[in-house]
């Protein structure tokens, strides 16, 4: 059926009840961002009106995120991966359609853009690719939507090489030149899933020790 596109009734709302039932610890509901979800589906309804589409899911994916900070969602995110690929887009209809996602939350909200999985078909794409300054556009356009915490992509997902602490600590130090340490949250530049338990493991001990040697350093240095 073609038509317009329509939310009957909430999609996240019982799972995130059911997290909810199982853990004292916060908990974050991720939904895709209204860029991306244009970009996986065939428009047969808005005529090739991306932004028009866009912006319907929008209101719907609002929707959505206030019924779950209403259920007591402690962190909602959206992934916008697709922030990274169609830059003209981004700055034309991207960023308000995510505003209008974000519209009115009373819970803490995250926007969560990458280069993707560390799967062999995203590590063959990455080898070929020779642009990676995407995110000096991406960056600057989220900064000025609202203020921000930061979490940095310090780890790498594409390889079960395991980082060092004393590198993990290199790479947050470079980004204290930009982000406050207030501000600052290190983790990994991507989902785990595609690494080995033990690889993931010692990886995420490493993100963290790293962190620990950073901070230690700034403790130093306000004695």
């Amino acid at each position: 059926m073609v038509a317009e596109v329509t939310r009957p009734e909430p999609v996240m709302v019982e799972a995130l009840a059911f997290a909810k039932a199982h853990t004292r610890r916060p908990a974050k509901v991720t939904l895709p961002g209204p860029m991306t979800i244009v970009d996986s589906v065939l428009d047969e309804y808005y005529r090739g009106d991306e932004k028009s589409l866009a912006m319907r899911f929008a209101a719907l994916l609002n929707r959505e995120a206030r019924d779950l900070a209403a259920a007591g969602a402690d962190v909602i995110q959206f992934d916008e991966p697709c922030f990274n690929i169609y830059l003209d887009k981004v700055r034309a209809w991207g960023i308000e359609a995510l505003e209008v996602a974000l519209e009115g939350l009373c819970c803490t909200t995250a926007v969560y853009i990458c280069c993707s999985y560390g799967i062999p078909r995203v590590l063959a794409w990455k080898k070929r690719n020779t642009e990676w300054g995407q995110y000096a556009l991406t960056l600057p356009l989220l900064a000025e939507a609202r203020d921000k915490n930061v979490l940095l992509g310090v780890i790498d997902v594409g390889t079960e090489e395991v980082e060092s602490p004393d590198l993990v600590a290199e790479r947050i130090s470079k980004a204290l030149a930009y982000v406050a340490a207030e501000r600052h949250f290190p983790c990994t530049d991507c989902e785990l899933v595609p690494r080995s338990r033990p690889s993931a493991r010692r990886k995420l001990k490493a993100l963290v020790e790293g962190a620990r040697l950073v901070r230690g350093q700034l403790e130093a240095a306000k004695r």
